[in-house]
């Protein structure tokens, strides 16, 4: 698999796992602005990013970042998603 030519989508009946896409933003705000959920992340090789983007403004920026280092080949952002949580 040649994941920087097209990133796969797996799911099953209960998970997707896939791309993170800039409609979901607002979605992601809600999690990487939680200060709580903050010592889960895992932040190796970030050069100091803790991952706390608790405005949309943060987050899209974050959000911006992780599309540039994916056209350059640096890494892959994905999310999983609850299939149960609406």
């Amino acid at each position: 698999m040649k994941i920087y030519e097209r990133i796969p989508v797996f799911e099953n009946s209960h998970f997707i796992i896939r791309k993170v896409f800039e409609s979901d933003i607002k979605d992601l705000t809600k999690v990487y602005g939680d200060k709580y959920a903050l010592p889960f992340f895992n932040s190796d090789n970030c050069k100091g990013d803790i991952f706390y983007y608790h405005t949309i403004k943060k987050m899209k920026d974050a959000f911006n970042f992780w599309e540039y280092s994916y056209q350059n080949r640096f890494f892959v952002r994905l999310s999983i998603f609850d299939k149960e949580i609406k």
